[in-house]
């Protein structure tokens, strides 16, 4: 629930922009945290009417996909 309301925390800002949005999940596919992504990927998409992509990115207790957030671009293009 907290991931749920931090993402739409960051809708208002992500609707200025025109680029592909990325929604950095740090662990494997299939499990409920995928599944909680996905719900939040398409009301997003819906929400924004750009396109919003589930990258899945597990390894070292999600480490992995909050350095790869970190390292991306601040044009808030990036979440986790």
């Amino acid at each position: 629930m907290l991931a749920t309301s931090a993402a739409f925390a960051v809708v208002p800002a992500l609707a200025q922009s025109s680029k592909i949005i990325t929604l950095v999940v740090p662990f494997p596919p299939g499990g409920s945290t995928d599944a909680l992504a996905r719900l939040i990927q398409a009301n997003l998409q819906a929400k924004l009417g750009r396109t919003v992509l589930v990258e899945n990115k597990s390894g070292a207790a999600g480490s992995l996909g909050a350095a790869q957030v970190a390292k991306s671009p601040p044009d808030g293009s990036s979440f986790w």
